[in-house]
């Protein structure tokens, strides 16, 4: 199994880990960056990300004084490809399932967190759509002056309904 992006690394992710992100959700990604440092993204192409990373790719170009400017061209180059960073981890050696567990709390977290604030706010909000008031009154009208009008010498052939 291999990452969405193709870029020249010094390492693979563990084919194992790779498969259990993908299990969480088929677009994520784990690249190395080195010095032990890995980074789980996302792969959705987006074009705000894209503008993003060419202007990031553009100041780590402009800047040579920038602490850790191989790791910034890097998730640059990842970012101008749809990689959406997720987070950051330190191993001494491979990844383990310490990082998936994460992961996948972290998309627990923020679906869950979504969910409770769509509630907060379906709760807090007294929406009615704006014709909401006239369409209702309008139905109200209909109901007691038009219909009885238009069906007065009508025959009901509901047998549960009473004249």
């Amino acid at each position: 199994m291999r990452n969405h992006i193709r870029l020249s690394s010094l390492r693979d992710p563990p084919e194992g880990i790779l498969r259990e992100l993908r299990e969480l959700d088929p677009v994520y990604d784990l690249h190395y960056l080195g010095k032990g440092r890995w980074v789980v993204g996302r792969v959705v192409l987006n074009s705000e990300r894209i503008a993003t990373a060419r202007r990031m790719k553009l100041q780590v170009l402009e800047n040579p004084n920038l602490p850790d400017r191989g790791t910034r061209f890097r998730v640059a180059q990842l970012a101008e490809q749809g990689f959406g960073i997720v987070a950051f981890y330190q191993f001494q050696g491979e990844p383990t399932g310490v990082l998936v567990n994460d992961v996948r709390l972290r998309e627990f977290t923020h679906r869950r967190e979504r969910e409770a604030a769509f509630e907060r706010a379906l709760a807090d909000s007294d929406f009615r759509p704006p014709i909401a008031d006239s369409y209702y009154e309008e139905i109200e009208y209909r109901e007691r002056h038009v219909a009885p009008q238009l069906f007065r010498n009508a025959r009901s052939f509901d047998q549960g309904r009473i004249q």
